[in-house]
């Protein structure tokens, strides 16, 4: 997330702060001994988890611009049921409203602050586990790019050989 890994610094210095004297020296050795590996996941701004966080609390629809893999942009109508973080990047699960179907949404690739509609009626969850449901919907689509890709012959995929010198 934009931002969390100042807020993560403050955090933990006033943290330590606080701590009983005898507690300190552990917890400076954990900080000497950790090193964050960055990561080349997008960030998500935490106003927009905010937002989202909200809506799903007080079962109010949402409408925001979102980028699909491809680069295609529009306009989304959804009512939101769950926030699921993998570690490396947020998902929303969700119901949308204009394509009558559950929805896993890259919360990066939401392109604009979310804004709240009309209150919605909960309908069944498509899984019981929605983590698994997300690690399912985003296997299930990694394994549909790679497959497509490796079975579009070379020519297909924009690799052109080179004309035979003469």
């Amino acid at each position: 997330m934009a931002g969390i890994g100042e807020a993560s610094v403050r955090a933990l210095a006033k943290l330590e702060q606080v701590l009983p004297s005898r507690l300190r020296p552990k917890f400076a050795m954990l900080k000497a001994a950790v090193t964050t590996l960055p990561s080349n996941a997008a960030s998500v701004d935490p106003q927009q988890l905010t937002v989202v966080s909200a809506a799903i609390a007080d079962k109010r629809q949402l409408s925001f611009d979102y980028v699909k893999a491809d680069g295609d942009a529009g306009r989304r109508l959804v009512e939101p049921y769950r926030l699921v973080d993998t570690g490396r990047r947020w998902y929303l699960v969700a119901w949308d409203v204009d394509r009558e179907d559950w929805r896993t949404f890259r919360a990066d690739r939401i392109a604009t602050l979310p804004a709240e509609r009309k209150k919605y009626v909960p309908r069944p969850l498509p899984a019981e586990d929605l983590a698994d449901y997300v690690q399912r919907s985003v296997t299930a689509r990694l394994t549909v790019t790679t497959s497509s890709c490796a079975s579009t012959p070379h020519r297909r995929r924009g690799r052109r050989r080179r004309p035979a010198a003469r």
